[in-house]
């Protein structure tokens, strides 16, 4: 219409001055016509992409039996113990017309977030954590890899002081083994990159056999006048304020860019309530999950997994290094028996490669396991009136 218009105004004008206006008012009637007009009267379809009504989950019912590992590298798959509601995020784009004009198709895509905690294992022994989560899996794609000979460097200063939390005078009561990383000040941001359960590797203090190492991220510190890190370290000493020091965060990577963030929790009983859940359910409505490693995952990009929420596995160092003797001494332990009632000084020490226990198990059907595979024999010591006092293990060519 407005060409039309602009076209004929444009060629009332006499002789090739009209002749021009009238190309002129042709052009910009076009451009009137392709920007405003037409898309009023006739507007451009809008293609939207999937949307989804509902969301298929891994879910832990209440009750649901949980691995029990013991030694090293136990691939084990996760439970969903609690999620979030899931975030819709909207994203609109224009498909150019003709020319580059108006006319364009509306382009809607539809992407979802949602965070979710996942339960990995019970912890074998109470109170102590399992050592770290090798690898981490997502629909049988590499999701997370945990590789401690590339170290992220996240924190080098000058100004980092070293305070022992001994002893039930503490701050942390009776936690000899923790130690205080910290650095006068409330604004260094370097701090934020260290997360609880991951490993931190320390270098650069005056003490070197007690100060630096390689320890476990126990708690994030950060008060209103200074900030730091409280780690396991048994045998710090104190360093005053002004030490040189490199802090290496040793934390699981992504494979890709799918997540906000994640933390892993190893299950020690000073575990704390994570932010993120305690965010969302409110503060006094969330446990701990002590005696539990589990994952929380903030933020996952569900549309690189078909818009579903995928299985996890993992694969779990319980312990490096743990006997079969001392996988014995756990699980009788863990019956109800005393180190008094059962003796187990007579195995070799070998080393359990990986002893992955899923369901409620009684303690003589895990035993057996061992005792056929490794060749070992359990003898009853009889005691007063004929009942088993003292249990001892022994292998069969003794």
């Amino acid at each position: 219409m407005a060409t039309i218009v602009l076209g004929a105004a444009g060629g009332a004008v006499a002789g090739p001055a009209g002749i021009f206006l009238g190309a002129l008012g042709a052009i910009a009637g076009s451009y009137i016509d392709n920007r405003f007009l037409y898309p009023a009267l006739f507007p451009p379809p809008t293609l939207r992409g999937p949307r989804l009504d509902d969301l298929h989950v891994q879910v832990a019912s209440e009750g649901s039996d949980m691995a029990l590992i013991f030694g090293e590298r136990v691939k084990t798959a996760g439970n969903v113990i609690w999620m979030s509601d899931i975030v819709e995020v909207i994203r609109t784009s224009n498909q150019g017309g003709k020319g580059g004009g108006g006319g364009g198709a509306k382009i809607v895509e539809y992407t979802y977030l949602v965070s979710l905690a996942v339960a990995i294992c019970e912890v074998p022994e109470d109170g102590i954590a399992i050592e770290d989560i090798e690898m981490v899996y997502a629909g049988g794609d590499k999701f997370l890899d945990n590789d401690p000979d590339t170290p992220n460097p996240v924190f080098s200063g000058s100004n980092v002081r070293v305070t022992p939390l001994l002893g039930p005078g503490g701050p942390f009561g009776k936690e000899e083994s923790l130690t205080h990383y910290t650095t006068p000040g409330a604004t260094n941001t370097d701090w934020d990159d260290f997360q609880t359960g991951q490993n931190v590797a320390i270098v650069g203090f005056a003490n070197v056999a007690e100060n630096n190492g390689t320890f476990r991220v126990v708690r994030i510190a950060r008060t209103a006048t200074e900030k730091g890190i409280i780690v396991e370290n048994s045998q710090s000493v104190s360093e005053a304020p002004g030490a040189s020091v490199t802090l290496l965060n040793q934390l699981l990577q992504f494979s890709n860019k799918n997540a906000k963030d994640v933390r892993i929790y190893l299950g020690d009983a000073a575990q704390v309530v994570d932010p993120k859940i305690e965010a969302i359910e409110g503060v006094g409505f969330v446990p701990a999950f002590r005696n539990t490693a589990y994952m929380v995952i903030e933020d996952l990009e569900l549309d690189q997994f078909g818009n579903f929420t995928p299985n996890f596995s993992f694969l779990v160092n319980e312990k490096i290094g743990r006997t079969y003797a001392e996988v014995i001494s756990i699980i009788l332990k863990r019956a109800g028996l005393t180190s008094a009632q059962f003796d187990t000084t007579a195995l070799p020490s070998t080393i359990c490669l990986g002893l992955g226990v899923s369901g409620p198990n009684a303690a003589d059907q895990i035993l057996s396991t061992i005792l056929q595979t490794e060749d070992y024999v359990m003898l009853p010591q009889i005691g007063h009136g004929a009942r088993v006092k003292q249990l001892r293990i022994r292998t069969t060519h003794e």
